[in-house]
């Protein structure tokens, strides 16, 4: 569910609200799934930094 409504924010450019009724979903939940996106994000990133420091 993260992905799909990270994926709708920013490649849809679609607001929370509207990311909400689509999915029938809280404005809050909504949120919380954009957090939990970009913290994944940033670990995976991360990753790939240390794993191109060691090239």
């Amino acid at each position: 569910m993260c992905r799909r409504v990270f994926l709708m924010s920013k490649r849809d450019g679609k607001r929370n609200s509207d990311i909400a009724s689509t999915l029938g979903i809280s404005i809050k939940t909504v949120e919380a799934h954009m957090h939990k996106a970009y913290a994944t994000l940033r670990g995976r990133a991360k990753a790939i930094y240390l794993l191109l420091l060691q090239l």
